[in-house]
């Protein structure tokens, strides 16, 4: 049988002829050869196309899966991220501002590692430098980083945004500045950028500024290291500058705590010299005179005596009105300003107010120490605490009807100070004192406890009142 070359129709036919050459030629015979031979060819050629297309469509199917497969990925770390956010913005809506300080870090953790960052800062600006000058500069204020990444370099734990002229613009106008590949992605006039970048070994960044009433306060950034590198599509920068806004109310929050906290410690300081200055005038002028006029009482009483005058009698009176004037001077001198707190500790202090709310008010009054090893005075905070057993006895005078008073005041390194004090008087409605804070002088005391970064509790039955204080030791959290 001889071989044959798929070269073409004619040739096919030639070696079909060749083949017999007994057999007279029939040309329909080798039409239809030939026919067959175009239709073999033109069906290997579709068989090829149909292949070089499935190839392709493969090809295409694995690459849409790919990206299929990219795109469920960035959509469950979106939603996770955006679940996250909304945790984070509620959680800080509600946070105390006491609290905030050891919650960022925690905050910073949970987007950064959604996100596959490695390291996350907020900066703060310097609330005295003016944003539009080029000393404006910001800080390091809190970082979080993942295992074995290095800490930002000391020399750039200050930062002044004006250096940089792409980001400047960006950044004061609240615009977040992202760079997912620093070898792509940055324009021409970058350069400093570009060199800060690679001193600090950034792959990719995401910076946010965060804005109180129109004003730059610092930025939230999170950055990749090396070649690793974020994903930050809009969505999740929208989130993140959701993140920024978040963390710039908690922090300005935070500060118009600490502002509160200063002004009222001015004004406790403030009513506290007030009270000095007060008493020490009621004991020189108004005392002074007091001991005067007692003097020339006396003598005007012992001259009519003498003369054997009527009006001894009213010279008498003076000199007991007298009398029983000096002591209340000297009562309210030294409930204006402690004297005693100059030479006893607050355990010895404390022992006297209980020694006369005995004294001169009949009611049973005790009271218990237990102090560690540890526990040193302290001049403000002894104050403080002296203050609030006074209006604390003031309200059982006042109100309480108590006839029996129990105090005691504790000490525990770990701890702080515990101040308990409790009456078996009438009581009062919590809820009314709490509606109106200024009853039973609540005011006050939590004011001062507030100043001291501790806490207050009342506790009533209906039958007498406990109030007991916690106050931190100094550098606590309070």
């Amino acid at each position: 049988m001889p071989s044959f070359s798929m070269t073409g129709p004619i040739e096919i036919s030639f070696l079909i002829l060749q083949a017999d050459s007994d057999v007279e030629p029939d040309p329909v015979k080798g039409l239809l050869w030939v026919v067959s031979g175009l239709m073999l060819l033109i069906a290997i050629a579709q068989l090829r196309q149909f292949i070089q297309r499935r190839s392709e469509l493969e090809k295409k199917v694995k690459k849409r899966t790919r990206q299929v497969e990219k795109a469920n990925r960035e959509l469950a770390t979106l939603r996770k991220f955006s679940a996250v956010v909304s945790e984070i913005s509620t959680q800080f809506i509600n946070l105390e501002p006491s609290r905030i300080e050891e919650e960022i870090p925690k905050a910073l953790e949970r987007t950064a590692k959604i996100l596959g960052a490695q390291r996350s800062n907020i900066f703060l600006a310097d609330r005295e430098k003016d944003p539009d000058s080029k000393d404006f500069l910001v800080r390091l204020a809190y970082q979080w980083k993942g295992k074995d990444v290095p800490s930002i370099p000391e020399e750039l734990h200050e930062v002044r945004p004006s250096k940089f002229r792409w980001v400047m613009g960006l950044y004061f106008g609240g615009s977040p500045i992202v760079v997912e590949d620093f070898d792509k992605n940055l324009p021409a006039k970058a350069v400093r950028e570009l060199s800060l970048a690679r001193q600090i070994g950034w792959g990719s960044v995401a910076i946010i500024p965060m804005m109180v009433e129109g004003r730059v306060i610092g930025d939230v950034n999170f950055c990749t290291l090396g070649d690793a590198r974020m994903s930050l599509p809009r969505t999740i920068v929208d989130d993140l500058r959701t993140v920024g806004q978040v963390f710039a109310n908690a922090l300005d929050r935070r500060r118009r705590a600490e502002d509160m906290q200063e002004l009222r410690e001015d004004a406790l300081r403030a009513e506290e010299r007030e009270r000095t200055r007060i008493s020490r005038e009621l004991h020189d002028q108004l005392g002074g005179a007091l001991s005067g006029l007692r003097i020339h009482s006396r003598d005007l009483q012992r001259r009519l005596a003498e003369s054997n005058s009527d009006l001894i009698e009213y010279a008498e009176r003076m000199t007991g009105i007298i009398d029983q004037t000096l002591p209340d001077v000297r009562r309210i001198c030294t409930e204006l300003r402690p004297a005693m707190l100059d030479e006893l500790d607050i355990v010895q202090a404390l022992e006297w107010q209980a020694h006369q709310l005995k004294a001169h008010n009949g009611i049973q009054c005790e009271f218990s120490a237990r102090m560690s090893e540890e526990f040193r005075p302290d001049s403000e905070r002894d104050v403080a605490i002296y203050r609030i057993v006074q209006e604390l006895l003031t309200n059982v005078l006042r109100h309480a009807g108590a006839s029996r008073v129990e105090m005691s005041l504790s000490h525990d390194p770990s701890s702080g100070l515990t101040l308990m004090v409790a009456d078996d008087g009438c009581g009062f409605d919590l809820e009314e004192a709490r509606r109106k804070r200024d009853h039973f002088g609540l005011r006050g005391i939590g004011e001062r406890v507030e100043y001291l970064q501790g806490e207050v509790e009342f506790q009533s039955s209906g039958s007498g009142v406990t109030v007991v204080v916690n106050i931190p030791e100094e550098g606590e959290d309070g």
